[in-house]
C-alpha cells in the first residue's frame, strides 16, 4: 500500500516558521539562523514530495524514505509546539513563578535547550536530505496527471445495455448539427465523473451519425493520459483510412492527414481526454482545421478544465440515470429475458439500484455481483451490508474514481479528503469550507498578492471543474455560495481521509 506523503505537515511547518509570531520568538532567543535553516530544509523536502509520491508506486526505497520523512516532520512539528508553549508560559509568568527554566532570568538556558533540540532535528533532516539526493527525486515534478497510467482503449463499437441516454443522444446530436460558428471545424465536449457513461454516449452519437450519414468521414481515437501530438495524428490518420500507418516524421503524417480530410465534413471523437496543457491542444488542433464547414470534434472528459482550454464555453454536462432507468439497467444486467422476479426481490433490487446514485458503472458492477446471488436473502444482506462503503481497492468502482483523485495536485487531495467530515448530501457553504481549510493549514499562498481566501476559492473551482463537487448554488449577486458532492465522491473522500489524519485534527470543528 502506498505511503501518503506528509504534504500537509510540511505546509503547516513552513507556515509556522514563516509566521510573524514565530519569527519574533526566534529573535528573542537568538535562534533565527536555525529557524531559517529549518524553513529552507522543509521547503526543499516539500518540493520533491510530488515526485516521491509518483515514484513510490514502483520503488520501495522511496516509500521507506517517505515514511522516514513523515517521522522527522512530525518531530519538528512537536518541537515547534513545545517552543511556542514554553514561550507563552514564560510570558505569562514574568516574575519567575513557574520554574527557573521558564523564568526571565534564565533566557540563556532556554536558548541552549532550544538550540540543542534543533541540532538534533537538523541531524535527522540531514540524513533525510542525503537519502533524498541519492534517490534522485525531482523538485520540478508537478503532479498533473494520474500516478498510474490511464492507458484505456475504447472503440466506436456500440456497447450493449445502454439505457436512459436517448435524450442525451438527441441533445448532443443537435450540438453536432449546429453550424453557428465562424470556423469550419468546431468542438463539442461531454463532461462527467468517471463511470457516468461518457464513452457509451459518444458511441451512441457516433453510430447515429454514421447511420444517418451526417458526415462524410468519421474517426474515433481514444486519447487517455498520453497526449502525444505525433502519436495522436498517427492514430487519427489510421482511423481516417481504416488502416495501419508506419512510423514517420510528424510533417509527413500531417500532410497525409490533411490530404485525407481536406474538403471533407468529418466527425472526430477524442475519447477520454485528460491533458490540461493548452499548448499541446493548440499544436494538435492546427492539423485538424482542414475539414469542410460543419466538421466537428467530439471530446469526452471527466474534467471541465479540459473543455475550457479547448475553447468549449458550454460543455454538455452528463447527468446520472434516474431511479427507474437505474433499476431497468440493473434488471437487464442481472436477469435473463425469460426470468421473472418476485415482488419482494424487485423491491429490494430497486433500492439497490437507487443506492448506485445513477452511475452506470456502479450499476454494472452491482449487476455482475447480483447475477451470482439468486436468493432474496442474499439481495437483502447486500442491501444492508457494508459494500456501500466502497472502500475495497479491488472493487470495480472506486479505482476509476480514485484515478481522478490521483491526478489532483497534492495540496488539493487533502482539501478534498477534508470534505469527508461532512455528512453525505450536505450543502457545503463555500466560505465556511474555506475557513475550515485555512484553520487546518491546508491553503498555501504562493503569490504574495493573493490572500488565502482567494487560494481556497481557486481550489473549490478546480474541484468543481474536475467533477469532485457539483450542483452549485449562487446568491442574489450570482456569486457561488453552496455546492454538493456526489455520494460516490463522498465515499472516495472517506476512503482517502485516514491517510491525512484529518479525523482527529478537524472532526470537532465540522458543522453538522
Amino acid at each position: 500500500m502506498a505511503e501518503e506523503v506528509p504534504y500537509e505537515v510540511a505546509t503547516s511547518l513552513i507556515n509556522t516558521l514563516a509566521s510573524a509570531a514565530f519569527r519574533e520568538i526566534a529573535s528573542i532567543y537568538g535562534v533565527e539562523r536555525e529557524i531559517d535553516w529549518l524553513k529552507e530544509t522543509v521547503g526543499d523536502i516539500k518540493a520533491v514530495l510530488a515526485d516521491a509520491d509518483h515514484k513510490q508506486q514502483t520503488e520501495q526505497l522511496i516509500q521507506r524514505w517517505i515514511t522516514k520523512v513523515k517521522q522527522v516532520l512530525y518531530d519538528a512539528d512537536d518541537l515547534l509546539d513545545e517552543i511556542h508553549t514554553k514561550h507563552l508560559l514564560r510570558q505569562r509568568d514574568g516574575k519567575g513563578k513557574v520554574s527557573d527554566f521558564f523564568s526571565s532570568s534564565n533566557p540563556i538556558l532556554f536558548r541552549s535547550k532550544i538550540a540543542r533540540k534543533i541540532r538534533s532535528i537538523k541531524e535527522q533532516f540531514n540524513a533525510v536530505n542525503k537519502r533524498m539526493s541519492e534517490l534522485n527525486l525531482d523538485r520540478r515534478a508537478v503532479e498533473t496527471k494520474p500516478k498510474k497510467s490511464n492507458r484505456r482503449e475504447t472503440s466506436s463499437k456500440l456497447e450493449e445495455n445502454i439505457i436512459g441516454r436517448e435524450e442525451s443522444e438527441k441533445e448532443v446530436i443537435n450540438l453536432l448539427l449546429n453550424t453557428d460558428n465562424n470556423e469550419n471545424v468546431s468542438l463539442v465536449a461531454v463532461v462527467g465523473i468517471g463511470g457516468l457513461g461518457k464513452t457509451a454516449l459518444a458511441q451512441l452519437v457516433y453510430n447515429n451519425a454514421k447511420a444517418n450519414k451526417l458526415f462524410d468521414k468519421q474517426m474515433w481515437v481514444c486519447v487517455s493520459d498520453e497526449f502525444d501530438v505525433k502519436a495522436l495524428v498517427k492514430k487519427i490518420l489510421e482511423s481516417s483510412i481504416n488502416d495501419g500507418v508506419s512510423d514517420q516524421q510528424l510533417e509527413l503524417l500531417q500532410n497525409k492527414l490533411e490530404q485525407n480530410l481536406n474538403g471533407q465534413k468529418y466527425l472526430l471523437v477524442l475519447d477520454d481526454v485528460w491533458t490540461e496543457d493548452r499548448e499541446k491542444w493548440l499544436h494538435l488542433k492546427k492539423y485538424l482545421m482542414c475539414g469542410a464547414k460543419g466538421s466537428k470534434i467530439l471530446v469526452t472528459t471527466r474534467n471541465q478544465t479540459v473543455a475550457n482550454i479547448m475553447g468549449v464555453k458550454r460543455p454538455y454536462l452528463l447527468e446520472g440515470l434516474d431511479n427507474d432507468q437505474s433499476w431497468k439497467l440493473l434488471k437487464r444486467l442481472t436477469f435473463d429475458d425469460n426470468e421473472i422476479t418476485t415482488p419482494n426481490l424487485e423491491s429490494v433490487g430497486q433500492k439497490i439500484a437507487e443506492k448506485c446514485k445513477g452511475v452506470p458503472l456502479a450499476i454494472r458492477a452491482m449487476g455482475s455481483l447480483l447475477r451470482s446471488k439468486s436468493r432474496e436473502s442474499d439481495w437483502e444482506d447486500l442491501l444492508k451490508g457494508d459494500f456501500w462503503k466502497l472502500r475495497d481497492a479491488n472493487d470495480s468502482i472506486m479505482p476509476i474514481l480514485k484515478l481522478s483523485y490521483d491526478s489532483l495536485a497534492i495540496e488539493l487531495k487533502q482539501c478534498f479528503a477534508y470534505c469527508s467530515l461532512y455528512p453525505k448530501d450536505s450543502r457545503y457553504n463555500k466560505n465556511e469550507l474555506i475557513d475550515m481549510w485555512m484553520a487546518q493549514g491546508f491553503l498555501e499562498n504562493k503569490d504574495e498578492e493573493q490572500c488565502l481566501e482567494d487560494v481556497g476559492e481557486e481550489y473549490i473551482r478546480i474541484l468543481l471543474m474536475k467533477s469532485f463537487l457539483q450542483d452549485v448554488e449562487t446568491d442574489g449577486l450570482g456569486e457561488m455560495e453552496y455546492f454538493k458532492m456526489h455520494d460516490l465522491m463522498h465515499d472516495l473522500s472517506q476512503s482517502v481521509a485516514s491517510s491525512f489524519d484529518i479525523y482527529i485534527e478537524g472532526g470537532k470543528d465540522v458543522p453538522r
